[in-house]
């Protein structure tokens, strides 16, 4: 989840189901195949190539990676086969307030797990996936997380939980709704991000998500996102992007019954030093 000032895009596509809505302005969204629009807020299917340009102000742009029951719902209950659907401002009010609130005070990860769970509710009709998350999944995205810097092999993955390789796959991409590669590749790009925020280098952002070189960073980040990464440091301060060094957040209704939160999953507000 990103909250903040969203640059303008270029065209770009990426293995996520996508939500992006305004919290000030209206803002103009289009696809390969649609042309410009003005609306509050989109969804966007995946892989679809779109384009976002003048966003006024601050948005939210919420990438759905967990269970293919979420994605299969907004799919099915919200897209019905379509690459866009703009959403209606009565939907998203609510949505708006909070997330205006969230930043210029802490939010943790849960409350914003529970909001983007309310709002896809809200856009399908459908209650969300109540399931448990297979224990060898989350040793599993343990893992992933603790090598993302290294090359990752789908043998060790397998191997480190005692499944077979095919059976791991099926897993992985039942629970977590897309394949294991574009997976590992979309954690580097959040690694990435977030080390760009904390003010590394590009080079040393590269490196340290494990990517081969900082060409293959920038390109792959320009694909996937619709800015270069030189972008994102201009918005050190002024941009929030949600993350948690912990998978057992993955469901924290299911996963965390008790309410802790690790610390990781606080959002720091932006310095009063920022600029607007």
């Amino acid at each position: 989840m990103f909250i903040g000032r969203h640059p303008d895009l270029e065209m770009h596509r990426h293995a996520t189901l996508q939500i992006t809505f305004a919290l000030d302005h209206l803002f103009e969204v289009r696809t390969a195949h649609l042309p410009w629009a003005r609306t509050p807020g989109a969804a966007i299917a995946s892989n679809c190539p779109h384009q976002f340009r003048r966003f006024q102000g601050a948005g939210v742009s919420l990438h759905v990676v967990p269970e293919a029951r979420y994605t299969g719902d907004l799919d099915d209950g919200f897209l019905r086969g379509a690459d866009l659907r703009r959403i209606t401002p009565a939907i998203l009010t609510p949505y708006v307030t909070f997330f205006r609130d969230a930043l210029t005070g802490p939010l943790e990860c849960s409350e914003v797990f529970l909001k983007c769970e309310r709002l896809i509710e809200d856009l399908t009709g459908r209650n969300g996936y109540k399931g448990v998350v297979d224990e060898r999944l989350l040793v599993a995205l343990d893992r992933i997380e603790s090598e993302l810097p290294r090359q990752i092999s789908l043998k060790s993955l397998a191997h480190h939980v005692c499944l077979s390789e095919d059976r791991f796959l099926h897993l992985f991409t039942e629970q977590l709704g897309l394949p294991l590669r574009p997976y590992v590749l979309y954690q580097r790009i959040l690694r990435a991000t977030a080390e760009v925020l904390e003010g590394h280098s590009i080079t040393q952002a590269a490196v340290g998500a494990g990517f081969s070189d900082t060409a293959h960073f920038s390109r792959t980040f320009l694909r996937m996102t619709g800015v270069h990464p030189s972008v994102i440091k201009q918005y050190r301060g002024t941009v929030k992007v949600s993350t948690c060094s912990s998978s057992r957040c993955i469901r924290p209704t299911a996963m965390n019954p008790t309410g802790d939160h690790c610390l990781s999953c606080v959002l720091k507000r932006p310095s009063a030093a920022s600029p607007p």
